[in-house]
């Protein structure tokens, strides 16, 4: 009865939403993060509502969230923050002239946009399929009736580069006239100071990190995607054994889950000596920085890091059965520049080899270019704004 009463609410207030006057300086921000604890601001939607927040005041702001805890951290900063069921927040979300989004549609957002504007930043572009592509999300499983959000089409969807927006409007099934090349927010904080970035980051992970970098001759960030059968990536390594090679070495390696781990542990990590475990409920984005190098496997994260020009590794000891339950794009192995080790003994290699030789420069210079047209100067925020004022 309650699953009922709350599939009448959402469609009420989907018809009111279609009737309320929008208000263009009116935006309603909205994440998709589930934190360590409850929800997380962090990711494209987090920079831009910073962006306009610091630099554009003529334009109202409002973060949206289910989560008391987030709305408290948020205005504690001086940040407009509701929660989308309270009184001020569903406000907001019926008269906004513009809903910025950056992961799939909730229920929740769908209900309050009838009229508005959706820009969707989505949370990065790699080399996995997803949406309409892919076996793990197939959209012809979905029915408008039960689950609209679905089907709510975006107004202009934001891409790296026009390589990255060709596989962006096949991943949405939409025109390439939606897409605008921006660059994505989230790196702008790779190449400056933004005010209120430290919310929702990892400080005690930041103070081992900048303790370590003083010490070490690498430090490596292990950053490896989600599974669509829930498999956690951490129990393909002994890092025991792990952990002994890189002593020797006096290399350092961050361990950090997708989010969407954010409640999995590995029970051991904590007890080794070079090896650093990151809780994956927290923004990595501000310390991406201080890493010497990468270690993923399908990860968007590798494209961000791409823009440092730093060695990265790409592990994916699980390729043909993340292809058959995920999806890869064909050109996975000409856009991923680095070793790609299978087992942990070349994994061990790799790390020790990328520490002292970057081999894959002119590699990763050409996939830069394919996949940014704009780097190094920290203004995708600037440009997304521009190209959706006038909407």
């Amino acid at each position: 009865m309650t699953r009922i009463f709350g599939f009448l609410t959402d469609w009420t207030y989907s018809f009111l939403s279609h009737l309320t006057p929008r208000n263009k300086n009116l935006w309603v921000f909205w994440g998709w993060h589930l934190g360590e604890v409850g929800e997380l601001f962090a990711d494209n939607s987090k920079y831009f509502y910073l962006y306009i927040n610091n630099h554009h005041k003529e334009i109202r702001a409002v973060w949206l969230t289910g989560s008391s805890e987030t709305k408290k951290r948020l205005q504690a900063k001086g940040l407009e923050c509701y929660l989308f069921y309270e009184y001020k927040g569903a406000l907001s979300a019926m008269l906004a002239g513009f809903t910025i989004i950056d992961g799939l549609m909730s229920r929740s957002t769908w209900r309050y946009a009838g009229r508005t504007n959706i820009i969707q930043l989505w949370h990065g572009k790699g080399m996995k399929k997803g949406l309409h592509l892919s076996p793990y999300n197939n959209s012809k499983k979905n029915n408008y009736f039960i689950t609209p959000q679905l089907f709510k089409r975006p107004t202009k969807i934001i891409a790296s580069s026009a390589y990255a927006g060709k596989l962006m409007a096949l991943m949405f099934n939409e025109p390439m006239t939606k897409i605008i090349t921006t660059g994505l927010p989230r790196n702008d904080v790779l190449f400056k100071t933004i005010k209120n970035s430290e919310v929702d980051t990892d400080l005690e992970l930041k103070e081992s990190i900048l303790k370590v970098k003083q010490v070490c001759k690498g430090l490596v960030l292990y950053a490896p995607t989600f599974r669509p059968d829930g498999k956690n990536p951490l129990d393909a390594i002994d890092w025991e054994a792990l952990n002994s090679d890189i002593k020797e070495a006096n290399i350092y390696i961050t361990v950090l889950l997708h989010p969407k781990f954010a409640r999995k542990t590995h029970s051991k990590m904590e007890s080794f000596s070079n090896i650093i475990y990151g809780k994956p409920g927290f923004d990595i984005y501000p310390l991406l920085i201080n890493f010497d190098a990468l270690i993923t496997d399908y990860s968007s994260i590798y494209i961000d890091y791409l823009l440092l020009d730093r060695p990265m590794i790409f592990f994916d000891f699980d390729i043909e059965e993340y292809k058959q339950k995920m999806g890869l794009f064909d050109e996975y192995a000409e856009m991923t520049p680095g070793p790609h080790p299978k087992d942990q003994k070349d994994l061990t290699v790799a790390i020790k080899e990328v520490i002292k030789n970057d081999t894959f420069k002119s590699e990763r210079q050409r996939v830069m270019k394919l996949l940014h047209e704009h780097t190094l100067d920290g203004n995708s925020s600037e440009r997304v704004l521009s190209g959706i004022k006038g909407l």
